[in-house]
This record gives C-alpha cells, structure tokens and sequence, in this order.
C-alpha cells in the first residue's frame, strides 16, 4: 500500500448544492493539483480509495450558510472534486472532478468524517485534512 497522502485545504467548506460549492471546489482543486504534481500517484481502475476528512469549522452553527450543513453533505464537494464524478449525467455548470485520481468515485469504499473547531494553537484555519490511502 503506498503511503497516505495528508494535504490539507483552507477556505470555507460547502456542502454540495450550495451557493458557495463552486469556490470551495475551486480551493480543493487547486490543492490536488499541488499534491499531484509533488507525488508520483498511480491507481488502477479497480484501485480501492479509504478515505478521511476532518472539516475545521470555525461556528459549527452559523459557518457553512446560516443553519449549518449536514456532514453528509459536506462530503460530496471534496470527493467528487478528488475523483471522478460518478454521475453520466453532465452536470449543468462545470465543476472540477478528478482532479487527484482520475478514476470513478464509486471506487471509494471507505469514507469517515467528522467536523471540529480548529485549534488556534496549531494554527488551523478553516477547511478540511484529508488523508487517502488505497490498495
């Protein structure tokens, strides 16, 4: 198994739908293609991705538009913005997908999350660790 990858993406994470997606895809892709240039990743098609993402949320009850947003939903915007949509439906606005891996996300068999405070002690921001392993 090749080692984990650990990058972290600073903005304010949005769930998918929402009014504020697109930029928070825009700073997650920009990422990925920082990550993916520094690392030599190769996966085939039938590559199995687990995947971890700790959302840092600033006021888990006014950030990520007013009423906050579901963990869930949370999700959907970095995975599809890492791998490749799954959807054969072409979206009506183009979003990055893929960007990391170039394979289909139905590929990620496991996902865990969970959303925090950062710690201003560690000088966390706003935004999101994530760690990918595959075998």
């Amino acid at each position: 198994m090749p080692t984990p990858l650990n990058f972290y993406v600073w903005g304010e994470p949005a769930p998918g739908q929402g009014g504020k997606e697109q930029e928070w895809r825009e700073a997650i892709e920009a990422k990925a293609k920082k990550v993916r240039e520094e690392n030599k990743l190769q996966a085939l098609k039938a590559t199995r991705f687990h995947v971890s993402i700790e959302f840092l949320i600033n006021e888990p009850q006014l950030s990520i538009h007013e009423n906050g947003a579901d963990l869930d939903n949370m999700a959907k915007p970095v995975i599809d913005t890492l791998f490749k949509q799954g959807s054969s439906v072409e979206p009506k606005t183009k979003k990055p997908t893929g960007v990391l891996f170039n394979i289909n996300d139905k590929q990620v068999f496991e996902l865990i999350m969970k959303k925090r405070l950062p710690n201003p002690e560690d000088e966390e921001k706003e935004g999101a660790k994530i760690t990918i392993t595959w075998n």
